[in-house]
């Protein structure tokens, strides 16, 4: 028996200051029984053993969940779930294969849960087909924030908007 404090998010972040990882964060809509969180696993542990299988072990970090309510916030990719298990992949940065790794296993849980959504501030782009996935599954979400951020006359010449971002809600 350990302390749950143990294995709490980043309960010991001093450890992990000096550990760089590349992360994936999906938001999935969280069932009653937890059957998302099961199938998670067990999609997650067959990609592990199949790359294991040729000898490679691309996937040497954490995968963690966090559980909460849905947000209304303009961008959240909670909105619309009574509640959302936050779904975290993490590698160490310099491990070979884990861009292959997470976007074939990205891949395999969008097709299983098609209305699961990328957190903006992780590494999304590793996913297949990325740009058009981003604008599916945020939809009239990004409209709604471009309309917002249009009549409020923040950022007109899109200083803070990358290309990247502007493929995303521009299209």
């Amino acid at each position: 028996v350990a302390n749950i404090t143990d294995y709490l998010h980043n309960a010991d972040w001093q450890a992990i200051l000096g550990f760089k990882v590349l992360d994936i964060e999906f938001a999935v809509e969280l069932d009653d029984e937890f059957d998302a969180v099961r199938k998670i696993v067990m999609i997650t542990k067959e990609h592990v053993d199949r790359w294991a299988r040729v000898g490679h072990y691309p996937f040497n970090g954490t995968l963690g969940f966090r559980f909460i309510k849905c947000s209304d916030a303009t961008l959240s990719q909670t909105r619309g779930n009574k509640s959302t298990a936050l779904v975290e992949f993490s590698s160490f940065y310099k491990t070979d294969l884990f861009r292959e790794f997470s976007g074939n296993l990205i891949q395999d849980l969008i097709d299983e849960f098609p209305t699961a959504r990328p957190h903006w501030a992780k590494g999304f782009q590793f996913m297949p087909d990325a740009v058009d996935y981003m604008r599916k599954s945020f939809g009239d979400q990004l409209t709604e924030f471009m309309a917002a951020r249009d009549r409020a006359g923040v950022d007109p010449d899109d200083l803070f908007m990358s290309n990247y971002l502007k493929r995303i809600f521009r299209g």
